[in-house]
């Protein structure tokens, strides 16, 4: 059984960051695109953690918190795996599901960002707002040093460095400041 496990809430994307298939219309329809639902979601959990999963992180070509049960989902993988990572673009973040991560005891909260420019990462995060996302990391921070101060849980910002305009020196010394990991 796998040691590891990548598991994908939701297939689709509110994003269409220029790096990424889901700009490729030919993968953004079905059989290819769709939301788990809960069901399934605990049968792979209950599943893995029977058969000796260590760790798995909810992400791959979707937005996880666009998955309405979310939350849910987050809570019934609490205690369950050694370690528990969610990526996101931070897009959707609310108060609800920065409580429902917390206290989940999330292993890892990866934020894919890109850029500390707020023109740079809105041409490379096409649909995305970058005070939207700067904002979410903040109140995420605000709830974990308010209600869960001896949170466990990492957080940090990630990116795909491919664009002239990047710079992983500017990138570091921004997202130091607000993530625990760059």
């Amino acid at each position: 059984f796998p040691v590891y496990l990548l598991i994908e809430p939701v297939s689709s994307c509110n994003y269409r960051c220029v790096m990424c298939f889901q700009i490729d219309k030919t993968f953004t329809t079905k059989p290819f695109m769709g939301v788990m639902n809960m069901d399934l979601f605990k049968k792979i959990i209950d599943e893995a953690q029977a058969g000796g999963t260590k760790a798995i992180t909810m992400a791959s070509r979707g937005e996880p918190t666009l998955n309405k049960n979310f939350c849910e989902m987050m809570e019934y993988t609490k205690g369950k795996f050694f370690e528990v990572k969610v990526n996101t673009n931070g897009s959707k973040l609310t108060e609800e599901k920065c409580h429902a991560i917390l206290s989940s005891e999330l292993s890892e909260l990866t934020f894919s960002i890109d850029a500390e420019k707020k023109e740079l990462y809105e041409k490379i995060r096409v649909n995305g707002k970058f005070e939207n996302v700067i904002n979410n990391i903040k109140l995420f921070n605000d709830i974990r040093e308010r209600h869960y101060p001896n949170s466990k849980t990492m957080t940090t910002a990630s990116g795909v460095f491919f664009h002239e305009d990047q710079n992983t020196d500017n990138f570091c010394k921004f997202f130091s400041e607000i993530v625990d990991n760059v």
